[in-house]
Parts: structure tokens; sequence; C-alpha cells
């Protein structure tokens, strides 16, 4: 009972800070945003909607310039509507929050689409060095390793240049910090149950449904590791383990689902709109498809999965396991965990539950969705990893 306690004040915190947030946001005069709003749409214009890094690998280096386009555009308020309508509203597309505008209208106010680009790409650049430091602090160079091996094989590169795309990464790394930071924090299961309840939750406010599912796996996968190389946590029953598996992912997905209803209530009494049922007619589109969009489920799986692993990231991930193997050969005790290893295979298969349950979407948007399996990546590469024997026992 005083978990639900405590779970039902954070959320309610959360959607308070959510509509303060959007107020302030939206609180700044369009006058000030129309100059670079302009400007950044001109510069999206002359790229096209969806220009590609890499022709070489034309699906899956593409940058998502439409939907950053939407994002700009969108920043502009209505001014038929209250400014409580606008943040509910967001210029008619009000089944999402839109968080991001949180921190993208204080930019425009400054900025155009040249300058928050080296913003965005500023920020991930020093998110990634600072993040694999403490992993390699606080575990071994081999999470390291498999940390940013992960992230080079999804084409995390496209994400310097999308609004769209990092907001979800830049998310996770934060919370990803968090975890490695303060420690002491999440000496409790309730505690890391509450810190996946407010990442779900997070992840919805923030993100336009790319690979929300990533700002549960990276945590989880961190956990784990860090309790495989702590000697005093390797003996606890594999029970134990996949309740903990079972149960963040459970209060993950609450706070996602939940912030996402709270939205489509929120806004359809404020809004006078039937929201619930725009949004349910969408849940079922992304999950089922229609006549114009039909499903198949087989080739939806086959193009994520091809996408993200061509022949040569196959190879070098093959090579870096064997690698890890013989390390754990080498160096073996009696300590090995091999326990664990059952348990990164389960986070490594929830990317292909997330595409089955968001089948139409995953089939659809295939040239971004693959990027879930960084999941499933860094979940593999952790369990090879964890089975070489620390040096020194994680405190």
């Amino acid at each position: 009972m005083k978990l639900i306690k405590k779970t039902t004040i954070i959320f309610f915190l959360l959607i308070f800070s959510y509509c303060l947030t959007l107020t302030i946001a939206y609180s700044i005069p369009d006058r000030f945003l129309s100059s670079h709003v302009t400007s950044s749409v001109k510069i999206f214009e002359k790229e096209g909607n969806y220009p590609t890094i890499n022709s070489a690998n034309e699906n899956g280096t593409k940058l998502d310039n439409f939907t950053d386009k939407l994002m700009v555009k969108k920043s502009m308020k209505d001014h038929k509507l209250s400014l409580v309508e606008n943040i509910m509203s967001i210029n008619g597309y009000p089944r999402y929050w839109h968080g991001y505008q949180v921190f993208l209208r204080p930019l425009l106010a400054a900025m155009s689409l040249g300058s928050i680009r080296m913003i965005y790409a500023s920020l991930l650049f020093l998110l990634i060095g600072i993040v694999s430091y403490f992993l390699i602090k606080r575990t071994d160079i081999y999470l390291g390793i498999a940390f940013l091996l992960s992230l080079a094989a999804a084409n995390v590169s496209v994400f310097f240049f999308s609004m769209q795309f990092s907001n979800i990464l830049i998310l996770t790394l934060f919370a990803l910090l968090l975890l490695l930071v303060k420690p002491k924090l999440f000496q409790d299961k309730s505690s890391i149950l509450l810190y996946f309840f407010s990442i779900g939750s997070l992840a919805n406010f923030f993100d336009l449904l790319t690979t929300p599912l990533i700002s549960w796996g990276i945590p989880i996968v961190v956990l784990f590791y860090l309790n495989s190389k702590d000697v005093k946590k390797q003996d606890t029953s594999l029970g134990k383990k996949i309740e903990i598996f079972l149960s963040t992912g459970f209060f993950w997905s609450i706070g996602y689902g939940l912030t996402w209803l709270s939205k489509w209530i929120i806004s359809s009494v404020i809004l006078k709109q039937n929201i619930v049922k725009d949004a349910f007619n969408q849940i079922l589109f992304r999950t089922e498809g229609n006549e114009k969009y039909p499903l198949h489920r087989l080739a939806m799986l086959k193009d994520n999965f091809t996408l993200m692993y061509p022949k040569v990231i196959i190879l070098l991930l093959a090579i870096t396991c064997f690698i890890f193997l013989y390390l754990a050969y080498k160096n073996r005790t009696e300590h090995l965990p091999f326990q664990f290893v059952l348990v990164f295979l389960l986070i490594a298969i929830t990317p292909y539950i997330w595409y089955n349950v968001l089948a139409n979407h995953s089939q659809i948007h295939h040239w971004f969705t693959y990027r879930t399996q960084i999941v499933t990546t860094f979940a593999i590469l952790g369990g090879f990893a964890c089975l070489i024997p620390p040096k020194k026992i994680v405190k």
C-alpha cells in the first residue's frame, strides 16, 4: 500500500509539472518565435522531408525532417484559443503531450534550426561521453564497449541532426546518469520501481512514439549488470531476478500508459472534444493496421531486424561476444553469474514484443523503430560481459 501511495503522489506531481512547464513555455509570445520558425521551416523544405545521411544505408540513416518541421510549426499558438487550450491542443495535435515544447519554444525564441541542431549535437556528445565514463567507473570497460557498440549499430549519429529521434535518447541518458551517479537512491526495490515509473511517464511526455522502450531497456541492463558484478547479489535466486525484470517493466508501462491516458482525458475536458475516442482509434490502427496499410507481421519483423543487423554489424557483435567469452574463460572463478544470462536474454527479446503490440506502427516506421533493438544489442553484449569476473566488487 505504501508503494501505491508513493506512486500515486509521484504521478500527480508529474502531471502537474507537465501542465506547469508547458504553461510557462506557451506564455512566450509568438512574436519572439515567428522569424526563427519561418527560417527553420525553409531549411526543412530545402533539405526535404526524409533526407539521408548515408546513401549506402538509405533507410537506416534517414532524418525525420517531416516530424521535426511539424514540431516547429506546432510551436506556434492558435490565437483563437486560450493559453490553457493551446497547451492541450498543441495547434490541433492533442493526442500527445508534446513535452519537447518546454525547451523547443524557448530555443526558437532565441535561435533557428541550425543553432538548435548544434545544441542537440553538443548535448548528445557530452551525455554519451559522461555516461560512458561513469559506466566504466561503476562497472568495467566491457559494459562501456557494449554501450557504445549498441549506439553505433543503431546509427546514432543521425540523432545529432534530429530533434524527433534525440529527445528519447537524451531522457534515457539523463536517467542512466542518475542511476550511475546516485546509487544510494536505488538501494531498495520500491525506489527502483518508482524510478522506472517516472521514466515511463517522462518518456510519454517528451517522445512522439519513436523508440520509447530504450528508456526502460538500457537502464535495466545496467541495473542487472551492476548486480551481476556484486558477489553479494550473485547468489539471489533466478525467480527474484525475473521478478525485478517483470515489475520494472510493469511500472514503466504503467507510467507510460497512465500519462498518455491522462492527456486524452484532460484535453477532452478542456477542448470539449472526444480525444479519448480519437486516441483509441489510433491505437487500433497502430496495432492492427487498416485496408490502406495492411499488416504483415513477419515482414515487419524482418524489416526491423535487417536494418539493425546487416552482415557487418552481426560480424562485429559476434567477434565482441567471442572476446568476452574468451576473457570470461581465461579469468574464470567459481563465481561466474550464469543465472544472470537468462535475464539478459529476456531483456533482449522485449523489443520484439513491442513490435508485435505496435505492429502497424513498427511496419510503417521501421526505418526508425528498428533502433528499439538497441535494447537487444546492449542486453546480449551485457549478458556475455557479465560473465567476466570483476576485479573489484561494485558497492
